[in-house]
């Protein structure tokens, strides 16, 4: 379903390069006649016969997936890309023209782009779905699936016969352009080529691809880790110090270090000495004061730095909320 919505979103914007774009009809048959029975009958394929030990992808996400979905896209949108400059050097071929030229609003549906496109689009609608059809080892051939052979041929034999020998009652409800002979059979011919490259990607390229793809992830993945999160934890490093580093002085207007809280006085007894000796400013300071203003026991520091005070540890933790969020989350700080 989603290489459906890219291949017609791929015709409607060359489309819009003139201002043109699918007829109603050309839109209800591409959905209601192709992509219908085509989703219906693609997963009634049975089951194989035989249970293997390895499971199938279920990982839409996966790298197998991507690389066969981008290689689909860029097989089915190259060759919508070729056929719509093919187109211009045809036989018989006119620049598309409105018959109102000032009319700019209604869709220009009857041009020889527009039935290029949407002939080769109906039959890569058929082959993409032919060629996702899973087969062994995990179902069936797609011959047993009678009925979506049956849809796949009928679709195909309709879209022949509308590219090689269309009535005009065909052209009229399909909104289509007399095309040259030459063409027609040019269309067949890279609608060929086309399920050719979408199956052979499929079956060989794509499933080498990925597991290719997947080692130069990892070689990527190892020189982002050893250059740029190299650097970037550097810079965190720098901005760190940078934040508990130098401060401004707002008397002075000057750069310098954060001088040390001092802490309040501690005042012990000595031997001999009375409570009275200390002075009466010393009487109004009492043990758990003293305790609080100053957690480390001993004065100074074996450096000479006063000890913090718990005002000081606390602005510190503040100041920096977004570490111990990160810390919490699991993330590393530097990421």
């Amino acid at each position: 379903m989603a290489l459906y919505s890219i291949i017609q979103f791929t015709s409607v914007s060359m489309l819009y390069e003139f201002g043109g774009g699918l007829g109603d009809f050309q839109f209800l048959y591409i959905d209601l006649f192709i992509i219908v029975p085509l989703a219906i009958f693609m997963g009634r394929t049975p089951a194989f016969h035989r249970i293997m030990p390895k499971r199938p992808t279920a990982n839409l996400m996966s790298k197998k997936v991507l690389t066969s979905l981008f290689g689909q896209i860029i097989i089915n949108s190259s060759i919508q890309a070729i056929v719509f400059r093919l187109v211009k050097q045809s036989d018989h071929y006119s620049p598309p023209a409105r018959e109102d030229p000032n009319d700019r609003d209604t869709l220009l549906i009857r041009s020889f782009e527009n039935t290029a496109l949407f002939l080769a689009s109906s039959f890569q609608y058929i082959l993409v779905a032919c060629v996702f059809s899973i087969g062994p080892p995990y179902r069936q051939s797609n011959l047993r699936n009678y009925g979506f052979m049956i849809t796949c041929s009928l679709l195909v034999l309709f879209t022949l016969f509308l590219t090689l020998n269309p009535n005009s009652w065909a052209n009229r409800v399909f909104e289509l352009i007399d095309i040259s002979t030459g063409f027609r059979r040019t269309l067949v011919v890279w609608a060929a080529v086309n399920f050719g490259l979408s199956s052979v990607g499929e079956r060989w390229v794509f499933p080498w691809l990925a597991p290719t793809a997947a080692k130069f992830g990892r070689v990527a993945r190892y020189l982002v880790r050893r250059h740029v999160l190299r650097n970037t934890r550097h810079y965190y490093s720098k901005v760190s110090r940078m934040e508990d580093g130098p401060t401004r002085d707002p008397a002075t207007g000057t750069y310098g270090r954060a001088p040390a809280t001092p802490s309040k006085p501690r005042f012990e007894l000595r031997a001999g000495e009375s409570g009275s000796a200390i002075g009466s400013s010393s009487a109004t300071i009492n043990g758990a004061e003293a305790d609080m203003a100053c957690p480390v026991d001993g004065g100074d520091l074996e450096d000479g730095r006063s000890p913090p005070s718990w005002e000081d540890i606390a602005r510190k933790t503040d100041s920096k909320p977004y570490k111990r969020i990160l810390r919490e989350m699991g993330i590393p700080a530097w990421y």
